[in-house]
């Protein structure tokens, strides 16, 4: 196990538990009734195990909300602050003045950037928003059509600004497919001894391209998910290891 904060390991071993963080999100989604930490702590410990440097990730996952971090190993805590500054950070996009209500929606879809490509040729026109379906990013022929969106905002959202019915059915069953392909994935990748960042963003990049990392949405005052579950854990990740270097490395 590393051990050394100025080895390079030891920031490759920040950044990959950044990148784990939020991943609770999508076990939370499809049906785990916890809190999206606890479901990603539970998930990722049933798939790779706690031993070695897990144990950096597992509390990462575990913590990174929490004010008070309940571990002995200052090495440990060391990496969750890390990430909780770089999560913390990297979500200043999504915060909201503090008399203004959250709304979140778990079974909301992403926002899809086709949204703004019709709304710049169509500028004298209505605002579309589209959104795209909770899949994995897979580009063959067959299936390009993932790749544009599926639903206008009337069809997502009824007059009570509840997610209809049917779309809360796909939603869901998205994520149970997501969630079984990425316990597929990463059970591959521990046995093949790659569980390292690089080859993390592999199935990150293809799983959670387009899953929202925040659901809040409130059209009334233009706020939709829009960021995607892969861009805010990579640029987390980007963060916490700027962060590391700044403290340690230099």
């Amino acid at each position: 196990m590393v051990r050394n904060l100025r080895n390079s390991a030891f920031g490759e071993l920040v950044s990959l538990s950044a990148l784990f963080h939020d991943v609770g999100k999508v076990i939370r989604r499809s049906g785990v009734n916890k809190k999206h930490a606890q479901a990603g702590h539970s998930f990722i410990k049933d798939v790779l195990g706690e031993a070695g440097e897990l144990q950096y990730i597992l509390n990462v996952i575990l913590y990174h909300h929490e004010s008070k971090i309940n571990l002995e190993d200052i090495m440990q805590k060391n990496v969750v602050n890390i990430v909780k500054i770089a999560d913390h950070l990297n979500a200043q996009e999504r915060y909201y003045s503090e008399d203004q209500p959250r709304a979140w929606k778990e079974n909301i879809p992403l926002l899809s950037i086709m949204s703004e490509i019709q709304n710049i040729k169509d500028n004298n026109k209505p605002s579309y928003k589209f959104f795209d379906r909770i899949s994995e990013l897979v580009i063959t022929p067959s299936e390009v059509n993932i790749l544009f969106p599926q639903k206008e905002l009337n069809s997502v959202l009824g007059e009570d600004d509840k997610v209809v019915s049917g779309i809360s059915k796909l939603v869901l069953g998205g994520y149970q497919a997501i969630r079984n392909r990425l316990r597929k994935s990463l059970h591959e990748l521990k046995t093949r001894g790659l569980i390292r960042e690089d080859f993390i963003l592999i199935p990150f990049e293809k799983l959670f391209t387009y899953i929202p990392s925040d659901t809040t949405i409130q059209p009334k005052l233009s706020i939709y998910p829009d960021i995607s579950l892969f861009d805010h854990s990579k640029m987390t990740a980007t963060f916490a290891r700027a962060l590391y270097n700044s403290l340690f490395r230099n």
